[in-house]
Protein backbone atom coordinates (compact mmCIF):
# COMPACT_ATOMS: atom_id res chain seq x y z
CA UNK A 1 0.00 0.00 0.00
CA UNK A 2 2.96 2.26 0.99
CA UNK A 3 3.98 1.70 -2.60
CA UNK A 4 0.45 3.23 -4.08
CA UNK A 5 0.42 5.76 -1.73
CA UNK A 6 3.91 7.35 -3.49
CA UNK A 7 2.36 6.28 -6.96
CA UNK A 8 -0.13 8.29 -6.13
CA UNK A 9 1.81 11.49 -4.74
CA UNK A 10 4.08 11.38 -7.89
CA UNK A 11 0.61 11.80 -10.04
CA UNK A 12 0.11 14.92 -8.04
CA UNK A 13 -2.86 13.02 -6.22
CA UNK A 14 -3.40 15.29 -2.94
CA UNK A 15 -6.34 15.16 -0.22
CA UNK A 16 -9.19 17.73 -1.05
CA UNK A 17 -8.92 19.53 2.25
CA UNK A 18 -5.47 20.00 3.18
CA UNK A 19 -3.45 19.51 -0.21
CA UNK A 20 -1.32 17.12 1.24
CA UNK A 21 -0.34 13.86 -0.04
CA UNK A 22 -3.38 11.00 -0.28
CA UNK A 23 -2.41 8.77 3.39
CA UNK A 24 -3.26 5.13 3.03
CA UNK A 25 -6.48 4.89 4.49
CA UNK A 26 -7.41 7.84 1.42
CA UNK A 27 -5.84 5.21 -1.21
CA UNK A 28 -7.69 2.31 0.05
CA UNK A 29 -11.09 3.80 0.36
CA UNK A 30 -10.24 4.87 -3.63
CA UNK A 31 -9.64 1.58 -4.29
CA UNK A 32 -12.55 0.27 -2.32
CA UNK A 33 -15.13 2.35 -4.35
CA UNK A 34 -17.41 0.93 -6.78
CA UNK A 35 -18.29 4.12 -7.93
CA UNK A 36 -15.02 3.91 -10.32
CA UNK A 37 -16.60 1.24 -11.90
CA UNK A 38 -20.14 2.53 -12.17
CA UNK A 39 -21.94 1.71 -9.88
CA UNK A 40 -23.56 3.08 -6.70
CA UNK A 41 -25.14 2.25 -3.36
CA UNK A 42 -27.72 4.60 -2.22
CA UNK A 43 -30.00 2.96 1.12
CA UNK A 44 -28.57 -0.35 0.80
CA UNK A 45 -29.57 -1.12 -2.69
CA UNK A 46 -26.81 -0.67 -5.82
CA UNK A 47 -27.85 1.26 -8.58
CA UNK A 48 -25.93 1.74 -12.11
CA UNK A 49 -24.39 4.92 -12.30
CA UNK A 50 -25.20 7.11 -15.65
CA UNK A 51 -21.32 8.24 -15.33
CA UNK A 52 -18.74 6.44 -17.32
CA UNK A 53 -16.88 3.55 -15.56
CA UNK A 54 -13.23 4.52 -15.35
CA UNK A 55 -12.48 1.00 -14.77
CA UNK A 56 -13.75 -2.29 -15.39
CA UNK A 57 -15.42 -4.45 -13.33
CA UNK A 58 -13.38 -7.47 -13.73
CA UNK A 59 -10.25 -5.22 -12.93
CA UNK A 60 -11.91 -4.04 -9.60
CA UNK A 61 -12.61 -7.33 -8.76
CA UNK A 62 -9.16 -7.99 -8.95
CA UNK A 63 -7.90 -5.28 -6.61
CA UNK A 64 -10.43 -6.62 -4.19
CA UNK A 65 -8.60 -9.93 -4.44
CA UNK A 66 -5.73 -8.56 -3.77
CA UNK A 67 -6.56 -6.11 -0.96
CA UNK A 68 -8.21 -9.41 0.72
CA UNK A 69 -5.05 -11.12 0.41
CA UNK A 70 -2.68 -8.72 1.63
CA UNK A 71 -5.03 -7.54 4.65
CA UNK A 72 -4.08 -8.79 8.26
CA UNK A 73 -6.00 -11.49 9.78
CA UNK A 74 -8.37 -10.19 12.53
CA UNK A 75 -7.78 -12.42 15.93
CA UNK A 76 -11.52 -12.79 17.74
CA UNK A 77 -10.90 -13.34 21.56
CA UNK A 78 -13.79 -15.14 23.42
Amino acid sequence: MDNLQKLATAFGLVSKRSKKPLSISNVHRILTNAFYYGVFFFKGEIFQGKHEPIITKELFDKVQEVLKFRSKPTLYKN
